[in-house]
This record gives C-alpha cells, sequence and structure tokens, in this order.
C-alpha cells in the first residue's frame, strides 16, 4: 500500500468528506472513492458504512484510522531525520512548557545549544497540560517540559521521561493582601483563606490526584476553594484579592499582574518536572538538548 492511499484515506476521516478530501489531495471525488476500494480490497476490510445519509467508519476502520495516522507520522519524522542528517543539519525543535514555567534556565540551554548546532529553528509554546499531553501523543511536540504525573499514566508510543528537577511550592497573593510585606509565610496563617485551584480539566487527573494526595499526607487542605479553569483566571483572582494560590517555585506568575510571590516557611510538598520526548527518530540537536537541560536543572535541586 503506498502512503498517497493512506493519507486519502485519513484525511476523509478528518474531514469527514469525501469531496473536501479530494479537493486537499487534487484528485477527483471519483480517484479517491477507487483509492478507498482498492485499500479495502488489498486489506480484506471494510473501511466504512455507507448510506444515503453518509458515511461512518467501521470499527475495523477506526482501529485502522489510528495506525495510518502513527504510521504517516512516523514516515514524516524519519524523513525529516534522514535529510537532517543528509544536509548535515538540525533541524526543527518544537517545545511545550507548563503555564508560568521560568525560562531563564531553558533560554540558557537553548543558546549553548544553538552555539553548536546554528541552523536549529526552536519555537516554545506555553500552554495548558492537557493540551501539550495531546500534543505530544500526536508528536506535534518534539519535546514537553511538564509535571510527568499524567504523562506517566499515558504513555506514547516510544515516550522517554527526563526527569530535571523536584522542587517546592511558593504562595501567591495580592500587593494589597495584609501579609504582601512579609519576606516569608507560614500556611497555617493562610489556610482560612480562599485558595484559587486549577482544574482537573486543565492540570490532568493525575496531577491533580498527585497535589491533593501531598496535601493530605501533610494535613494542609486549604479551608475555600475556588476551582479556576485556566492559569490566567487563576491569577486573575489573586490579583483581585479574591484568594491566594500556591504555585511552583519554577514557575512565575504574569509580571504585569499585582501579585506578591512569598516563600513558604513550612511547607514540605513538592512537584516533579521533567522533559518529556520520544527516542525513536530523535534528532541530534533534541537528544543535546535534553542533556543541556538536565545539567541546567541538576544545579537547581
Amino acid at each position: 500500500m503506498n502512503l498517497d492511499k493512506l493519507q486519502c484515506f485519513i484525511d476523509i476521516v478528518k474531514l469527514n468528506s469525501f469531496t473536501k478530501a479530494a479537493d486537499k489531495n487534487c484528485i477527483t471525488q471519483a480517484a479517491i472513492s477507487q483509492q478507498i476500494s482498492s485499500m479495502e480490497s488489498e486489506l480484506d476490510i471494510k473501511l466504512f458504512n455507507r448510506s444515503k445519509r453518509g458515511f461512518t467508519l467501521t470499527d475495523a476502520g477506526q482501529s485502522f484510522y489510528s495506525t495510518s495516522e502513527k504510521i504517516l507520522s512516523t514516515y514524516s519524522r524519519g524523513v525529516s531525520r534522514a535529510k537532517c542528517i543528509a544536509r548535515n543539519s538540525s533541524g526543527f525543535i518544537s517545545i511545550g512548557i507548563w503555564p508560568g514555567f521560568d525560562k531563564k534556565l531553558l533560554v540558557n540551554a537553548i543558546m549553548e545549544l544553538m552555539e553548536k548546532f546554528t541552523d536549529c529553528e526552536i519555537i516554545v509554546r506555553e500552554g495548558d497540560p492537557i493540551t501539550q499531553l495531546h500534543y505530544h501523543r500526536e508528536s506535534k511536540l518534539a519535546l514537553t517540559i511538564a509535571m510527568p504525573y499524567d504523562f506517566y499514566n499515558n504513555p506514547a508510543d516510544d515516550m522517554v521521561v527526563s526527569r530535571l528537577t523536584t522542587c517546592g511550592f511558593n504562595l501567591c497573593i495580592s500587593e494589597n493582601h495584609p501579609l504582601a510585606g512579609r519576606k516569608c509565610i507560614g500556611i497555617s496563617e493562610v489556610l482560612d483563606e480562599s485558595f484559587a485551584i486549577l482544574s482537573e480539566d486543565y492540570i490532568g487527573n493525575f496531577t491533580a490526584g498527585h497535589i491533593a494526595t501531598e496535601q493530605i499526607r501533610y494535613q494542609h487542605l486549604p479551608g475555600k476553594i475556588i476551582m479556576a479553569p485556566n492559569f490566567e483566571t487563576q491569577q486573575l483572582l489573586v490579583a483581585s484579592e479574591e484568594a491566594v494560590m500556591l504555585l511552583p517555585e519554577l514557575c512565575k506568575p504574569d509580571a504585569s499582574l499585582p501579585i506578591r510571590v512569598v516563600k513558604l516557611a513550612d511547607y514540605p510538598e513538592k512537584c516533579e518536572f521533567a522533559a518529556i520526548w520520544k527516542s525513536v527518530n530523535a534528532s541530534p540537536a533534541l537528544t543535546c538538548l535534553v542533556d543541556l537541560l538536565s545539567k541546567k536543572y541538576e544545579s537547581y535541586d
């Protein structure tokens, strides 16, 4: 089976239309229908249930669709790596990072990488962890820097989790908060406050579960909880004096907001950050970047 047929099949499913898929692949609708008929004959399975109302995937078709996406993704990555080697080029690296993640050490690592791989192109995207997990599984990110708990429980093919560091939490309060002038605060002093907490849909079930387990273990359960749908809302709740929030030490709030970051004197709870990447067909630049990051964050522990 050739890859053109595979691409046509994937496009039909994604666009939910034979006509749109034909247009995308610059062929006629009759030709794309012939491609699918040829695939079904070659595979000896029925891919679509067709009716006057349209079509749906068969169970076998759904299974083959999932496999097809992985095949094309692996092929694309393989071609990209081969071209990089042939042209002595280091390629393109797309990096996803945890919301608010402090980029200082990451920038230092990228600067060292660029000295060695001068033609390497790098894009850094900050976003919610659930989306990062999805993009990573779809091979839209070469590297993700995040808390790895949901990645551990939703492993992608050939995924590698390279631990970077473990850090504690700071307390974020409004600049108008009565305790804003303090450099250090005990957690017991603020447990009666309203806490802005990121939702499981945003950070992931296993990440939220890890944080909750740590709080139960150390009996640092906040009295009032306001569930925030995203990091931006969480920060606004703090800035407007409606709540306080816990923030990993490796993260920073938006500098434009009136938020004060204060150290916690007696808060032993920890979270882990890791570099998550795929080893198969990894470019030399990507493996070098992972090594550089590991060395940078060793000094943070």
